[in-house]
């Protein structure tokens, strides 16, 4: 089949209209998506979310969410500009969104990754002082035997309860929340701790009235006794002494005493009231 030159022209001119229209077509794509990760999956539960949103372009949009193996999670449709699509209870692994416009021919993606976060939460027990393993976490001591609720002021790695009971730790890490086993806490134990051979209280037992002698001045003392229950009888602070005097106005039985130093060391004593 022979061409001539004024073919060659026409044939020239149509393949060049045909490159600029579509340069010009991708060009006028100003579609953008702009995607985040609410939430980690959280000890491997499956309970990651993703979000997403797409403006300029032509409204309204269509977003596909997909996995690493193309599977898609999540479709939503007729999306307006800034309006989020979002996807959940995902594991842990990778992402694409996919926003495509009224305009059919004009989509964006983005990629994301949803990470796994672990927490140990395994304790550790030692003369009636529970330990958290876990690190790089926030602590909350809970009763379980009162609904698992929050023990007041309970927030360090270790908890040496003031009643026998069942007791476990809250952790939180970056907003992944998991609780340990309970643990049985069946006698009480004094930690120890600069405070141990220190200090001395007087007369125990008592009638009500009873004096904390230390053997040197300190800087800064509380003093908090408990009932059995681990309800607060009475909270005292002290400044640059060597003795504190408290009185039990409760009827007569057994209080743990609490005494806590300018550094955060802490030491438990029963006290018994006739």
């Amino acid at each position: 089949m022979k061409i001539n030159l004024v073919q060659k022209v026409f044939i020239l001119s149509l393949t060049l209209f045909s490159f600029l229209y579509s340069t010009q077509s991708n060009a006028q794509c100003t579609l953008q998506v702009f995607a985040n990760v609410i939430n980690n999956d959280c000890q491997g539960g499956s309970n990651g979310a993703v979000s997403a949103v797409g403006i300029f372009g032509t409204p309204p949009y269509t977003a596909v969410w997909r996995n690493s193996m193309g599977t898609i999670v999540e479709t939503d449709t007729n999306l307006l500009q800034g309006q989020a699509s979002n996807a959940s209870g995902l594991p842990a692994e990778a992402y694409t969104v996919t926003f495509t416009d009224a305009t059919v021919t004009c989509q964006r993606a983005a990629n994301i990754s949803v990470a796994n976060t672990t927490i140990d939460t395994s304790t550790t027990t030692n003369s009636g002082t529970i330990t958290s393993n876990a690190t790089g976490v926030t602590y909350q001591w809970v009763d379980c035997n009162n609904g698992m609720s929050a023990i007041s002021g309970e927030t360090n790695s270790s908890y040496t309860p003031t009643s026998v009971g069942d007791y476990a730790v809250r952790l939180d890490k970056n907003g992944c929340i998991d609780t340990s086993a309970c643990v049985a806490i069946t006698t009480l134990g004094i930690s120890e701790n600069s405070f141990s051979n220190t200090f001395k209280v007087y007369p125990n037992p008592t009638s009500g009235d009873f004096s904390i002698d230390f053997e040197n001045t300190h800087k800064n003392l509380t003093v908090v006794l408990y009932s059995l229950t681990g309800q607060i009888v009475q909270k005292q602070h002290a400044e640059n002494t060597s003795l504190i005097q408290l009185n039990i106005d409760k009827p007569a039985g057994i209080y743990i005493l609490k005494i806590i130093g300018a550094n955060g060391e802490n030491s438990y004593l029963k006290v018994i009231k006739q």
